[in-house]
């Protein structure tokens, strides 16, 4: 069996009918914007085969109750963000309309040096997700639950989802 890795932005891809599948995991798809969503969605499309399959995984709706929204504080001599000591300022906030959790982490390595990291979880139901895949003319859509082992990954707010073109 032939297996083609591509390392790239997946934003920035562009194929025409060349793969067979194509796989996008840790709940990246959420990461994005409505917008970068789209276009993900129609360069996917685009890059496979007919009959090719689209595989991703999306948090559900229950990660309402597994995130909570809070602040927090930590200082560190090394760790995550950087090896260097420094303070970091999280704080989870939760746009319900939009079904999104912005994650902000403030760190602060020196008065004169301080990053904002943000990174955001988009949350579907079934429906949320069959209706955009259905306006991205994808088909056959299945969705898979439980698929993963308890882990600090939230794993039972996750959900596989499987359509093709």
């Amino acid at each position: 069996m032939n297996i083609e890795y591509l390392y790239q932005s997946y934003l920035d891809m562009d194929y025409y009918e060349k793969f067979d599948a194509v796989i996008l995991i840790y709940c990246d798809f959420g990461a994005l914007s409505n917008e970068e969503r789209d276009v993900l969605l129609k360069k996917v499309y685009r890059a496979l085969k007919p009959g090719g399959f689209f595989i991703f995984d999306v948090f559900t709706e229950a990660l309402k109750e597994d995130k909570k929204v809070e602040k927090d504080w930590y200082c560190s001599e090394e760790g995550f963000w950087t090896q260097e000591n420094h303070i970091v300022l999280s704080e989870v906030f939760h746009y319900k309309e939009e079904k999104v959790f912005l994650n902000q982490d403030i760190v602060l390595l020196d008065a004169s040096k301080i990053e904002v990291y943000r990174s955001y979880d988009h949350y579907y139901s079934e429906t949320d997700l069959a209706q955009i895949l259905e306006e991205h003319k994808y088909r056959n859509c299945q969705f898979f639950y439980n698929v993963l082992e308890d882990s600090n990954f939230t794993s039972n707010s996750v959900v596989f989802t499987v359509v093709q073109k």
